[in-house]
Protein backbone atom coordinates (compact mmCIF):
# COMPACT_ATOMS: atom_id res chain seq x y z
CA UNK A 1 0.00 0.00 0.00
CA UNK A 2 3.06 2.23 0.00
CA UNK A 3 2.42 5.22 -2.19
CA UNK A 4 -1.36 4.75 -2.17
CA UNK A 5 -1.95 6.77 0.99
CA UNK A 6 -1.00 7.25 4.65
CA UNK A 7 -1.81 5.10 7.66
CA UNK A 8 -3.57 6.82 10.55
CA UNK A 9 -5.03 5.54 13.80
CA UNK A 10 -8.76 5.23 14.37
CA UNK A 11 -8.83 8.00 16.99
CA UNK A 12 -7.15 10.37 14.53
CA UNK A 13 -9.55 9.38 11.76
CA UNK A 14 -12.58 10.07 13.97
CA UNK A 15 -11.09 13.39 15.09
CA UNK A 16 -10.65 14.32 11.44
CA UNK A 17 -14.33 13.64 10.76
CA UNK A 18 -15.41 15.58 13.84
CA UNK A 19 -13.32 18.63 12.89
CA UNK A 20 -15.31 19.13 9.71
CA UNK A 21 -12.30 20.44 7.81
CA UNK A 22 -11.68 19.32 4.22
CA UNK A 23 -9.92 15.95 4.03
CA UNK A 24 -7.06 16.73 1.68
CA UNK A 25 -5.44 13.32 1.38
CA UNK A 26 -6.04 9.59 1.26
CA UNK A 27 -5.75 7.79 4.58
CA UNK A 28 -5.98 4.15 5.59
CA UNK A 29 -7.24 3.06 8.97
CA UNK A 30 -6.51 -0.63 9.68
CA UNK A 31 -8.87 -2.69 11.85
CA UNK A 32 -8.98 -6.33 12.92
CA UNK A 33 -12.02 -8.21 14.27
CA UNK A 34 -12.55 -10.94 16.88
CA UNK A 35 -9.40 -11.23 19.03
CA UNK A 36 -7.25 -13.98 17.54
CA UNK A 37 -3.80 -14.83 18.90
CA UNK A 38 -2.19 -14.25 15.53
CA UNK A 39 -2.83 -10.54 15.93
CA UNK A 40 -0.05 -10.63 18.51
CA UNK A 41 2.24 -13.17 16.89
CA UNK A 42 1.83 -12.30 13.20
CA UNK A 43 0.26 -8.87 12.72
CA UNK A 44 2.02 -6.86 15.41
CA UNK A 45 5.60 -7.33 14.14
CA UNK A 46 4.54 -6.12 10.67
CA UNK A 47 2.53 -3.18 11.99
CA UNK A 48 5.37 -2.03 14.23
CA UNK A 49 7.93 -2.42 11.46
CA UNK A 50 5.81 -0.32 9.10
CA UNK A 51 4.85 2.15 11.85
CA UNK A 52 1.20 1.51 11.03
CA UNK A 53 -1.32 2.00 13.86
CA UNK A 54 -4.32 -0.32 13.98
CA UNK A 55 -7.52 -0.86 15.93
CA UNK A 56 -8.41 -4.30 17.29
CA UNK A 57 -12.00 -5.23 18.13
CA UNK A 58 -12.34 -7.83 20.89
CA UNK A 59 -15.03 -10.41 21.56
CA UNK A 60 -14.38 -10.13 25.28
CA UNK A 61 -16.03 -13.40 26.30
CA UNK A 62 -13.38 -15.32 24.36
CA UNK A 63 -10.25 -13.45 25.43
CA UNK A 64 -8.11 -15.79 27.54
CA UNK A 65 -10.00 -18.91 26.43
CA UNK A 66 -7.90 -22.09 26.43
CA UNK A 67 -7.78 -24.46 23.47
CA UNK A 68 -7.51 -27.35 25.93
CA UNK A 69 -10.16 -26.32 28.45
CA UNK A 70 -12.54 -24.46 26.14
CA UNK A 71 -12.21 -26.53 22.97
CA UNK A 72 -15.91 -27.10 22.31
CA UNK A 73 -16.80 -23.47 22.94
CA UNK A 74 -14.04 -22.29 20.61
CA UNK A 75 -15.18 -24.68 17.90
CA UNK A 76 -18.59 -23.04 18.15
CA UNK A 77 -17.26 -19.56 17.43
CA UNK A 78 -18.00 -20.05 13.73
CA UNK A 79 -21.20 -21.59 12.46
CA UNK A 80 -19.24 -24.29 10.60
CA UNK A 81 -18.13 -25.72 13.96
CA UNK A 82 -14.83 -27.05 12.60
CA UNK A 83 -12.39 -24.15 13.03
CA UNK A 84 -10.32 -24.15 16.22
CA UNK A 85 -8.65 -20.77 16.60
CA UNK A 86 -6.58 -19.55 19.53
CA UNK A 87 -7.52 -16.21 21.09
CA UNK A 88 -5.46 -13.52 22.75
CA UNK A 89 -5.20 -13.24 26.49
CA UNK A 90 -5.35 -9.95 28.38
CA UNK A 91 -1.58 -9.77 28.80
CA UNK A 92 -1.26 -9.86 25.00
CA UNK A 93 -3.78 -7.03 24.75
CA UNK A 94 -2.00 -4.94 27.36
CA UNK A 95 1.31 -5.37 25.51
CA UNK A 96 -0.30 -4.32 22.23
CA UNK A 97 -1.98 -1.31 23.88
CA UNK A 98 1.38 -0.26 25.33
CA UNK A 99 2.77 -0.34 21.79
CA UNK A 100 0.18 2.24 20.75
CA UNK A 101 -2.59 0.06 19.32
CA UNK A 102 -6.27 0.88 19.86
CA UNK A 103 -8.82 -1.56 21.26
CA UNK A 104 -12.56 -1.55 20.73
CA UNK A 105 -15.54 -3.80 21.34
CA UNK A 106 -16.91 -6.57 19.14
CA UNK A 107 -19.51 -7.57 21.79
CA UNK A 108 -19.15 -10.11 24.58
CA UNK A 109 -20.29 -13.20 22.68
CA UNK A 110 -19.99 -12.42 18.92
CA UNK A 111 -23.74 -12.21 18.48
CA UNK A 112 -26.09 -11.01 15.75
CA UNK A 113 -27.47 -7.85 17.35
CA UNK A 114 -30.58 -8.02 15.18
CA UNK A 115 -31.57 -11.25 16.99
CA UNK A 116 -31.58 -9.51 20.40
CA UNK A 117 -34.03 -7.18 22.06
CA UNK A 118 -32.90 -3.73 23.14
CA UNK A 119 -31.85 -4.88 26.62
CA UNK A 120 -29.80 -7.71 25.12
CA UNK A 121 -27.99 -5.36 22.74
CA UNK A 122 -27.23 -2.94 25.56
CA UNK A 123 -25.87 -5.76 27.74
CA UNK A 124 -23.53 -6.94 24.98
CA UNK A 125 -22.24 -3.45 24.22
CA UNK A 126 -21.97 -2.24 27.79
CA UNK A 127 -20.48 -5.47 29.15
CA UNK A 128 -17.71 -5.66 26.57
CA UNK A 129 -16.88 -1.97 26.96
CA UNK A 130 -16.60 -2.25 30.74
CA UNK A 131 -14.39 -5.35 30.54
CA UNK A 132 -11.98 -3.75 28.08
CA UNK A 133 -11.72 -0.58 30.14
CA UNK A 134 -11.12 -2.55 33.34
CA UNK A 135 -8.52 -4.88 31.82
CA UNK A 136 -6.61 -2.28 29.80
CA UNK A 137 -7.06 0.80 31.96
CA UNK A 138 -8.10 2.98 29.03
CA UNK A 139 -11.28 4.17 27.39
CA UNK A 140 -13.06 1.87 24.94
CA UNK A 141 -14.57 4.37 22.50
CA UNK A 142 -15.18 2.27 19.41
CA UNK A 143 -17.65 -0.49 18.55
CA UNK A 144 -17.60 -2.82 15.57
CA UNK A 145 -20.73 -4.87 14.87
CA UNK A 146 -20.18 -8.62 14.42
CA UNK A 147 -20.90 -9.69 10.83
CA UNK A 148 -21.94 -6.09 10.21
CA UNK A 149 -24.70 -6.31 7.61
CA UNK A 150 -27.37 -3.65 8.02
CA UNK A 151 -30.85 -5.10 8.36
CA UNK A 152 -29.47 -8.62 8.76
CA UNK A 153 -26.97 -8.43 11.62
CA UNK A 154 -27.94 -5.09 13.15
CA UNK A 155 -30.79 -2.61 13.04
CA UNK A 156 -29.66 0.79 11.82
CA UNK A 157 -32.64 2.49 13.46
CA UNK A 158 -31.76 1.09 16.89
CA UNK A 159 -28.27 -0.26 17.48
CA UNK A 160 -26.05 2.77 16.71
CA UNK A 161 -28.28 4.78 19.06
CA UNK A 162 -27.75 2.22 21.82
CA UNK A 163 -24.00 2.27 21.18
CA UNK A 164 -23.92 6.05 21.52
CA UNK A 165 -26.03 5.90 24.67
CA UNK A 166 -23.64 3.53 26.46
CA UNK A 167 -20.65 5.70 25.57
CA UNK A 168 -19.21 4.67 22.22
CA UNK A 169 -17.99 7.34 19.82
CA UNK A 170 -18.21 5.13 16.73
CA UNK A 171 -20.26 2.28 15.27
CA UNK A 172 -18.68 0.30 12.44
CA UNK A 173 -20.22 -2.13 9.99
CA UNK A 174 -19.02 -4.09 6.96
CA UNK A 175 -20.58 -2.13 4.13
CA UNK A 176 -17.85 -1.28 1.65
CA UNK A 177 -16.90 2.25 0.81
CA UNK A 178 -14.69 5.19 1.64
CA UNK A 179 -15.37 7.50 4.57
CA UNK A 180 -15.55 11.09 3.41
CA UNK A 181 -16.03 14.52 4.92
CA UNK A 182 -19.39 14.80 6.66
CA UNK A 183 -19.74 11.06 7.35
CA UNK A 184 -21.32 10.06 10.65
CA UNK A 185 -19.00 8.25 13.09
CA UNK A 186 -22.01 6.12 14.09
CA UNK A 187 -22.16 4.45 10.70
CA UNK A 188 -18.61 3.92 9.44
CA UNK A 189 -18.23 1.52 6.49
CA UNK A 190 -15.18 -0.71 6.08
CA UNK A 191 -13.57 -2.58 3.19
CA UNK A 192 -12.81 -6.24 3.87
CA UNK A 193 -9.29 -7.07 2.65
CA UNK A 194 -7.66 -10.49 2.48
CA UNK A 195 -4.05 -11.44 3.13
CA UNK A 196 -2.09 -11.96 -0.06
CA UNK A 197 -4.07 -9.55 -2.21
CA UNK A 198 -1.96 -7.67 -4.72
CA UNK A 199 -1.83 -3.91 -5.13
CA UNK A 200 -4.14 -4.04 -8.16
CA UNK A 201 -6.93 -5.34 -5.91
CA UNK A 202 -6.20 -2.71 -3.28
CA UNK A 203 -6.27 0.02 -5.91
CA UNK A 204 -9.68 -1.18 -7.07
CA UNK A 205 -11.27 -0.98 -3.63
CA UNK A 206 -9.55 2.25 -2.68
CA UNK A 207 -10.68 3.93 -5.88
CA UNK A 208 -14.36 3.54 -5.04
Amino acid sequence: MKGLGDFIGLDDAVAMLAAGDPIDGRYFCITFDDGFKNWHTNAMPVLLDKKAPAAFFLVTGYIGASIDKDRERLLGFYDSGDLLIEFLDWDDCREMASAGMTFGSHTVNHVHLADLDEAGVEAELKGSKQTIETELGQACDHFCCPFGRQGIDFLASRDPTIAKRVGYRTFMATKRGAVRQGASPMGIPRDHLLAGWGNYQLRYFFSR
